[in-house]
């Protein structure tokens, strides 16, 4: 077991990150609004704009220490990556080339920052590149003729797992299916995680690092994704779900012993818009899955507490697949509560790292461009609009809670002063 001490900037814990067209700035060859980033404090004071210029900044993702924001702009004529201190000063061009260079992650010890780039290839074919954090030694560790996207560090940021098409794996109507890769963070001892004539893609690292989450349609068709999950080098596969629906969405609780996903399994409701999700969770072996939603609408993409008490998500209970407000219930399925209620969409439910707040997007006015930042208590109360502006707010990002766990697909961050890595 290694430690590492990871200095976390406090202040930085009660300020949310977020992307906002309220500038005015148009888009000069596009001719839409474009995004600047903004930061806030948690109770929605001193709103700062901490990027200004005429072309899209977007996609904030706060360094490990909360000290720096990494983002992605088209000030330069095309994506590129920046980095800025939190307050907006000495903000840094990392990455120079006429291609895209996109979705920058932070390493978990802040030092280092994968991204996607296609300016070795064609046009949105990419490679994934790792920097250091000031921009220097860019290596393309991937670097084959075919499409690598997605990096997902592993919590002692030592491997990155990505999905791969690259020569060899199986083609069908389809295209060239999607496989799971791990390699080490410098590119080397690539091995290949999955193997079969469908796709693998979303994979997750569950929070100790020794197991990958992830979804396939290998046993059926692109309608019919199962969860499985293996260990970090591939062995032992297993299936966790098995039936002939969709079964989506896997996020590790942050203790890992239990996965909640969503299901559109046989049995649910049919409504006007097909089969209706409910939230499941089952132990992380795949034994003990339980439905914890039952109703005839949609409930969909759940959200641990940092604690791994509750679980957020969003439902359709009104059954118009607009109308989307945002619930609670314990680990268990139990106490159902409803924290929002309005008669337009309340979406994407984020946890503080404290687990008392909930921060969340609102189309209060209905007419999804003028989509605004909220934050409540953990029971509902206390409802505030931080944003009140009218423009489009949007893509709120906390410092992350102290091990939590992010869903398939998305960076897993490990926060606090002391995190303890298993080799």
């Amino acid at each position: 077991m290694g430690l590492t001490l990871l200095t976390v900037d406090v202040d930085a814990q009660t300020r949310i990150a977020f992307a906002s067209d309220r500038n005015g700035h148009v888009h000069p060859r596009l001719g839409w609004p474009t995004f600047e980033i903004y930061v806030m404090e948690v109770d929605g004071n001193n709103q700062r704009r901490l990027t200004n210029n005429p072309n899209l900044d977007t996609h904030p993702s706060w360094s490990p220490d909360g000290k720096r924001i990494v983002f992605t702009s088209e000030r330069d004529g095309n994506s590129e990556i920046y980095v800025m201190d939190a307050d907006g000063g000495n903000q840094r061009r990392l990455t120079e080339n006429p291609k895209n260079d996109q979705f920058p992650s932070w390493s978990p010890d802040g030092e280092r920052i994968a991204f996607m780039s296609d300016r070795e290839g064609n046009f949105l074919h990419f490679d994934i590149y790792v920097m250091d954090a000031d921009g220097g030694n860019q290596q393309n560790i991937t670097n084959n003729p075919f499409d690598e996207r997605y990096p997902s560090w592993s919590p002692d940021g030592e491997r990155i797992a990505f999905s791969s098409r690259r020569e060899g794996n199986f083609e069908n109507k389809f295209g060239i299916t999607d496989e799971i890769y791990v390699m080490d963070a410098d590119g080397k001892n690539t091995r290949r995680l999955t193997n079969n004539r469908k796709t693998d893609s979303s994979p997750s690292w569950s929070p100790d690092g020794k197991r990958v989450v992830f979804s396939s349609d290998r046993d059926g068709n692109r309608e019919n994704y199962e969860i499985y999950v293996m260990d970090a080098d591939g062995a032992n596969p297993q299936r966790l779900t098995n039936n002939d629906f969709y079964d989506a969405h896997p996020s590790w609780s942050p203790d890992g012993k239990r996965i909640v996903f969503s299901s559109d399994r046989d049995g649910h409701f049919i409504g006007e818009f097909g089969i209706t999700s409910e939230i499941y969770v089952m132990d992380a072996d795949g034994k003990n899955t339980r439905r914890l939603t039952n109703n005839r609408k949609r409930d969909s993409f759940p959200s641990w507490s940092p604690d791994g008490k509750w679980i957020a998500f969003a439902s359709d209970r009104k059954g118009d697949d607009v109308n989307y407000e945002i619930y609670v219930m314990d680990a268990d399925g139990g106490n159902q509560r409803r924290l929002t209620n309005n008669r337009v969409d309340d979406t994407s439910p984020s946890w503080s790292p404290d687990g008392k707040r909930i921060v969340f997007t609102s189309d209060k006015k209905g007419n999804h461009e003028n989509y605004e930042i909220y934050v409540m208590d953990n029971d509902g109360g206390n409802q505030q609009n931080l944003t009140n502006h009218p423009h489009l707010d949007t893509n709120p990002e906390w410092l992350n809670s102290p091990f939590s766990v992010s869903p398939a697909g998305k960076k897993f961050t490990t926060w606090g002063w002391l995190k303890q890595v298993d080799r």
